[in-house]
């Protein structure tokens, strides 16, 4: 593919091909895998697109929920537990309801259920851990640059879904 689509040039490409046994099974042949092809999530997947539903029946649900949600969002205005928290207020304003609930459950995390210390000098690293350790020992650095305004943790939760952790939060609080 990268010979014939003259692609050598292509970095992310280059790097893709060079973990290829990890995402192709023409290539993971000597990796023990009990001979399990795929995963059972793209098993699911596949049942599903490909099944008894097939593919524009799920695609036509997805957007039927999707209208249905903003509709609900458009009627009625978002009550933030905490009415008088800035950061709910803001929140209730730009994400849904599905969006803001699990925000706001994140929002009510950082604030109660976190421990934080300072590991650097500069105020600018932290670890964050739970204030019950029997749920979760795991801890999180979260790297706060207060001059630039960016923040990030090791949880990744923002790059991924986009919406702020609680480690962060309570970082920042």
């Amino acid at each position: 593919m990268i010979s014939k689509g003259n692609l050598q040039n292509r970095q992310w490409l280059n790097d893709l091909y060079k973990i290829r046994e990890k995402w192709s099974t023409a290539f993971n042949k000597d990796c023990f895998n009990l001979g399990i092809l795929s995963t059972q999530r793209s098993e699911s997947t596949n049942h599903v697109c490909h099944g008894f539903l097939g593919l524009e029946k799920v695609m036509r649900n997805w957007r039927r929920n999707e209208q249905d949600e903003e509709f609900r969002c458009s009627q009625t205005d978002i009550v933030p537990y905490m009415k008088s928290s800035p950061i709910l207020k803001q929140a209730a304003k730009f994400y849904s309801r599905k969006l803001y609930a699990y925000f706001e459950e994140e929002f009510l995390h950082g604030l109660g259920e976190l421990c934080v210390e300072n590991t650097s000098s500069d105020l600018s690293r932290f670890s964050v851990w739970n204030i019950d350790n029997s749920n979760d020992s795991h801890n999180w650095i979260v790297n706060f640059n207060s001059l630039e305004g960016t923040i990030e943790c090791s949880c990744v939760k923002f790059e991924m879904m986009g919406i702020l952790c609680a480690h962060c939060m309570r970082v920042m609080r």
